[in-house]
């Protein structure tokens, strides 16, 4: 796993970096990413300088007690790369799962979509379902459901069925008024009216 961090190991003579240590500071920051400088003993006096060549960050030792600094150095270089590469590790683990939710939910909304295609909604819903592209209705209604009327326009099957047996019992009545209006040359609508001329010819018709 890659760490954008560059590690310098900076040294101090006379209260001042090194030149080798300003050469590496150049060089890491030349190189893209953050820079961490590393010094043995007191960094307090040259941590400025150590930043104007390109060290975001600086650690130190503290005081050594006039031990050689290499192995309190080497060891907390140790401590802060396993601490960044835990925290590199983490985050490339939050990325995975925040891409995997992310597929989830994706999923999850095809799917949904997927299941709702197949209801037809709107007022071509029943052309729809009627043509074969859609399987019913958002009312519920089925190809087996729908029918096309005289007109050519789909219909309830079984709204059609019940409207004809309505019309069926008012059909005699009707064709009487219509037989009544033609005799008495009446023409557009007219209201009939118990005891006008129209309905008294519509009767004689009716019971005939």
């Amino acid at each position: 796993m890659a760490i954008s961090t560059i590690w310098v190991f900076a040294q101090e003579a006379n209260g001042a970096p090194t030149s080798g240590t300003l050469e590496l500071l150049t060089k890491a920051r030349s190189l893209g990413g953050s820079v961490a400088a590393f010094v043995g003993g007191d960094a307090s006096a040259i941590a400025g300088s150590l930043g104007e060549y390109g060290a975001s960050t600086v650690y130190a030792t503290g005081d050594l007690g006039g031990a050689l600094p290499g192995v309190a150095v080497a060891s907390a270089m140790k401590a802060v790369m396993k601490k960044a590469m835990k925290g590199a590790k983490k985050e490339a683990m939050k990325k995975v799962v925040m891409k995997a939710s992310m597929k989830a939910a994706v999923m999850k909304k095809a799917m949904k979509v997927m299941k709702e295609s197949v209801i037809a909604k709107g007022k071509r819903m029943r052309f729809s379902v009627f043509s074969g592209t859609k399987q019913k209705t958002s009312t519920g209604l089925k190809k087996s459901d729908l029918k096309k009327n005289k007109a050519g326009k789909i219909v309830s099957r079984k709204a059609s069925e019940a409207g004809k047996k309505s019309y069926a019992r008012i059909k005699g009545w009707t064709v009487a008024v219509q037989k009544a209006k033609k005799d008495l040359g009446i023409t557009g609508f007219v209201a009939v009216k118990k005891g006008t001329p129209l309905y008294k010819a519509a009767k004689a018709i009716w019971d005939a």
